[in-house]
């Protein structure tokens, strides 16, 4: 099979499982995946918070905001369904390897609208930053 710009498709007309095996980024035209697990840990070691903040309560936080972009996205680009890509993130969370770069990379199987998808995502990271550090100050995310 013929994949962008003439190079050797790694995608498949077979539906993946994605509760095992390697997950590649499947094109370079796809944005870098950001570091999430990074981020969450420095944000809530940055934060001035008596008795400290709860990362676990931080990384589900930036899960159900992730969780909703998609969606968001998954109904608005052509040629994605919002099932599958809802499945696909359900199945990658349930690994016992899961990291949240997952999700990204598994999008880019999703052809061209995958890939804008996670590009989209990767753009809008930086507007995600700020509003999870302004809850871990408002004191959503302590311990306790």
């Amino acid at each position: 099979m013929v994949g962008f710009f003439g190079s050797k498709s790694k995608r498949s007309s077979a539906v993946r499982d994605w509760s095992t095996g390697p997950l590649v980024k499947q094109s370079p035209l796809a944005a870098d995946a950001p570091d999430v697990l990074a981020f969450a840990v420095e944000a809530a070691k940055q934060a001035d918070r008596p008795g400290g903040v709860d990362v676990e309560k931080v990384l589900a936080a930036i899960d159900r905001m992730l969780a909703g972009q998609m969606d968001a996205y998954a109904g608005a680009l052509p040629g994605l369904d919002a099932g599958q890509v809802t499945q696909m993130r359900e199945a990658l969370y349930a690994r016992p390897d899961f990291r949240f770069e997952m999700f990204f990379d598994g999008l880019t199987y999703f052809g061209s609208s995958g890939i804008a998808m996670c590009n989209g995502l990767v753009e809008q990271w930086g507007t995600f930053q700020p509003v999870v550090v302004n809850l871990i100050e408002k004191g959503e995310f302590d311990r306790g």
